[in-house]
Order: C-alpha cells, then structure tokens, then sequence
C-alpha cells in the first residue's frame, strides 16, 4: 500500500520511499511530474531505523525529511542514519555532499560501501567532498561519519534496532545466527555485469520481510541465476529497468547491449523464477518521459501481474502480501 510519508505505522515498521528513481542524470520538466527526475536513492524506515540504498540527489529530500523528525523531536534523539552505496559511479553518489545530516553536531551517520583492489571506498567519497569539486572537505564535517567497506560476495551487516548501533559482520555460512529476532540483516552480493567495476545487489530483511536491491544490472537469457538465488521469495525485488526493448536491440538506432541495465523482460524473468511477491521497476532511463514509463509498466504487468514502476515520494508498506499501487 502507498502511504503519505506521515502515516503512523504499527510497532514493526518496514517501508519504502521513494526519494530518487532515476538513472544515469537528473531531470526536470512536466514531462517527468509522475515518476520524477532525482537519481538512485532510496530510504528504508524499520522499527525506528533509517537506512538508505544509494546517495544520488533522492537523497537530499531524505536529508530534509531526517533533520526535520530530528527537530520535531527537540534535538533530543540524535540522529543516527546508514548509507549503502552499490557502487561509486555518479547517479549514486551525487547527492551525498548535500545530505543534511552530515551538516549537524549530534549525528552519526555510517556510509558502507564497496572496496576494490585499486581504490577504498572512505578515499574515493572523500574526494567528492574535497575542493575543488566541493567547498567543504569531510574534516569540516560536524557530524561523526563511520565507514564500512564490503569487498566480496559473503559480507553481512547486522544493525541493532534496539539500541540504534551497527555491528559489521563477516559471515561465512549462511546461518546468521548473530542475528536476533528485531535486528536488520544487510547481505550483499556481487554482480558484475555493470561496466567497469561492476555493482553490488543488496537484501535487506527484517520483521519476516526482505528486500532486493538490484540496480545497474544487465540480464543474461534464461535470467540471471546467481540474482535469481539471492532474490529467491522475496518480499519485493527492485530491479533495474532502463532499457525499452528497442532500445536494448538496437532497433530505435541506438544499441545499449553491454551498457549494464536491463528491461523489464529481463526484470520479469527474474520476478517469476525467484518467485518474489512483487517487483518494482526502478532507474528510469533519463529520455523517458512519464507516458513511456507507463508503457512500459503495463507492458511488464502483463508478464508479471504485481510489477509496478516507482515514482518518487511514495511511501510503500513492506509488511503488507502484496503492494498495489495507485
């Protein structure tokens, strides 16, 4: 169900909204008023937690709506938020240096993500806040700033939900058993079919529910499988639709095979075999106006009856069976 952002939720919360669907640029004009023109950025609200998939400019109305609760409030709460980032290419990082958060005294806020053998991730975000690309070094920062950084396929990250702390974990079976009953368990998995260091899918479970995060991926025939494991019965898989099939084969003029996104063919493959309860369409290409994204949301629907293209600001209910949307 789709709720406005101050909707009361029941004691354990698990939702979604949406701050940024769009990938590759931002954009801006009528023709994009329905499904919006803010890059990746998506925040999760469970049982108290605020945890955030990637930092393009969604993120700076999650920022806004952060220190807004910290104020109503009375200051008295600090603010505690997690940012995960997929991978450092710029629709997913941009937004990061004007995340309001980063800006106030009593906020801790821990940004995990992915390492590589040439670079770490706390240096590469560092340079993005570093003049002459931004006015303000991260030195400068008022806010305490953690970084987790993730490097293979079998890192999880458990987050204490009672006491708002995150403990890393590197766990190898697939037990979890650090894990209690009203923690959030962060698992990430290692795609590479996004060019050139490839990305990462994240699942996020908590209160019997679980999330896939797949963006920036390209599908395979016969869908992927290592995605279709990791995706398998979940609650709703958010997976990478970019590319009209036309424009994927190269039959409009432009041909994107090897670009690293898919279509909603290749999302709906995968919903079906991982048998997830729903799928949301996500990193809306940069051309498509409001009219092709509705194309293609019908289009995917007839493959797969609970698929839905997102659009910025709503609030979806992760503990509901199935989400609709209006």
């Amino acid at each position: 169900m789709i709720h406005e952002r101050n909707t009361p939720m029941s004691e354990k919360e698990f939702t979604l909204t949406i701050n940024g669907s769009r990938g590759s640029i931002p954009v801006f004009g009528k023709e994009y008023h329905t499904f919006g023109g803010r890059t990746s950025s998506y925040e999760l609200q469970i049982n108290g937690y605020t945890l955030i998939l990637d930092a393009g400019t969604g993120i700076v109305d999650a920022g806004k709506h952060i220190v807004g609760k910290y104020f109503a409030r009375g200051q008295k709460t600090p603010i505690r938020t997690t940012v995960i980032c997929t991978h450092l290419h710029w629709d997913h990082i941009q937004g990061l240096p004007f995340f309001a958060p980063l800006f106030f005294v009593n906020s801790h806020v821990h940004l995990i993500g992915p390492s590589m053998n040439t670079f770490s991730f706390k240096d590469k975000i560092q340079e993005t806040m570093y003049p002459p690309y931004f006015p303000i070094s991260q030195e400068e920062l008022p806010a305490e700033i953690s970084y987790h950084e993730y490097f293979n396929d079998s890192m999880v990250y458990i987050i204490r939900t009672k006491n708002r702390t995150l403990e890393s974990h590197h766990i190898v079976s697939d037990s979890y058993e650090e894990a209690g009953a009203d923690d959030i368990v962060i698992k990430l998995k290692r795609g590479y079919q996004h060019p050139k260091n490839g990305t990462y899918h994240i699942k996020i479970e908590a209160n019997g529910k679980s999330v896939v995060y797949a963006t920036d991926t390209e599908g395979y025939i016969d869908g992927d499988a290592n995605l279709i494991r990791f995706a398998k019965n979940s609650t709703l898989l958010m997976h990478d639709s970019q590319y009209t099939r036309e424009e994927y084969n190269g039959t409009d003029g432009m041909i994107t095979q090897g670009f690293g996104h898919s279509t909603y063919i290749m999302a709906t493959d995968v919903a079906r075999k991982a048998q997830v309860s729903n799928l949301a369409l996500i990193h809306h290409d940069p051309r498509h106006s409001d009219k092709i994204i509705r194309k293609i949301e019908r289009a995917a629907k007839r493959r797969f009856p609970n698929s839905f293209a997102v659009r910025e600001t709503q609030v979806i209910d992760i503990m509901k069976d199935t989400l609709s949307v209006s």
